[in-house]
């Protein structure tokens, strides 16, 4: 179980790098768990992907934060290629 209860998902932020905010969540888990592994982390690369994540993420017991790193707007996030995933989906 995740010691600080959270999982990460995080879309991809630029076509040809490999950016990424797993090193930072790294860093707050050595800090406040001593070891690197004190939550989940996954990438998302379009809508169903996105909601199977959440889906399964949600079935697990002990996560009560989940974080969304993408880029978006006012209504919807974006994973590969610029492909919405509309606030509705991410509410449902």
């Amino acid at each position: 179980m995740p010691d600080l209860c959270l999982a990460v998902i995080e879309g991809r932020w630029f076509e040809n790098q490999n950016t990424s905010m797993k090193s930072l969540f790294d860093l707050l888990s050595e800090i406040h768990c001593e070891h690197i592994n004190g939550y989940l982390h996954e990438k998302f690369y379009n809508v169903s992907a996105f909601q199977d994540i959440v889906r399964d993420l949600g079935a697990r017991r002990g996560l009560y934060y989940l974080y969304v790193a993408a880029h978006g707007d006012d209504d919807a996030i974006y994973a590969r290629n610029d492909q919405r995933i509309d606030r509705k989906v991410i509410r449902d």
